[in-house]
């Protein structure tokens, strides 16, 4: 333990700024897709979390001393609180994900049901024409 902390800032900090890097990267993705509204909050939301867990943590394994023991539970407990709200979100973004398929199964049911119902009825207006 370099300086009572868990482990050395030099092989955590490089690894927490590329993980930031990329969280970044991904939210911005997500805000300029097109996907649907609830699902670019939800996955935003998540997004801005993990770049929070991802300090916090970089911060509780190479800054905050062990010797220093409420500084160091306190973080801790941080981040385990926001990992929970991580797979909240996660599951939120699951059942929202269910949702949003059970309305697209639904209008495809109906395109299919309107196109049947045109096609029989272009059949039977056929069979009266001749």
């Amino acid at each position: 333990m370099s300086g009572g902390t868990l482990l050395p800032a030099w092989g955590v900090m490089p690894f927490a700024i590329v993980m930031l890097l990329l969280l970044a990267g991904h939210i911005r993705a997500i805000a300029t897709g097109d996907g649907p509204a609830s699902r670019v909050r939800i996955r935003t939301a998540n997004g801005y979390v993990m770049m929070l867990v991802t300090s916090l943590l970089a911060c509780a394994l190479s800054i905050v001393p062990v010797r220093d023991a409420r500084t160091f539970v306190l973080v801790w407990m941080v981040v385990i609180g926001l990992v929970a709200m991580m797979i909240v979100l996660g599951m939120a973004d699951a059942m929202n994900n269910v949702r949003l398929a059970k309305r697209l199964r639904g209008d495809v049911d109906a395109r299919v049901a309107e196109a049947i119902r045109a096609a029989r009825e272009a059949e039977a207006h056929g069979e009266r024409a001749r």
